[in-house]
């Protein structure tokens, strides 16, 4: 099933990430598929006790978006075991960056067997 949002124009600015690795892997994306992906950044704050001291936990989560017809953008959903609910759009970034290493993996397979069968 697919997840779909629009977007006004100042929200399809891509914001600085918290994570190197995915900055990094979401510019290859862009480069190697001529796509204007969009990740998202989710901050969420809370606070824990650890050794009878709370202290501030932030933890960062991470929505994938790619353009469709404008200004829709559809939400890619991540299957992640042990969750009850099917729609998990917003997750870590090691999902993101292990979905953006397949999707660069798999234009730069093709383009290989493009310039294979022209040789």
């Amino acid at each position: 099933m697919c997840c779909c949002t629009y977007l006004q124009d100042h929200q399809k600015i891509q914001q600085p990430l918290h994570d190197k690795h995915l900055t990094e892997w979401l510019g290859r994306a862009i480069s190697i598929t001529g796509q204007k992906w969009l990740v998202k950044e989710h901050v969420a704050t809370h606070w824990a006790m650890r050794r009878l001291w709370f202290h501030k936990v932030v933890t960062y989560h991470y929505e994938l978006l790619v353009p469709t017809l404008p200004p829709e953008y559809q939400q890619i959903n991540f299957y992640r075991d042990c969750h009850t609910w099917s729609i998990n759009h917003c997750v870590p970034a090691e999902l993101i960056v292990a979905y953006l290493i397949g999707i660069c993996a798999g234009y730069q397979k093709r383009d290989n067997e493009v310039t294979a069968a022209l040789v």
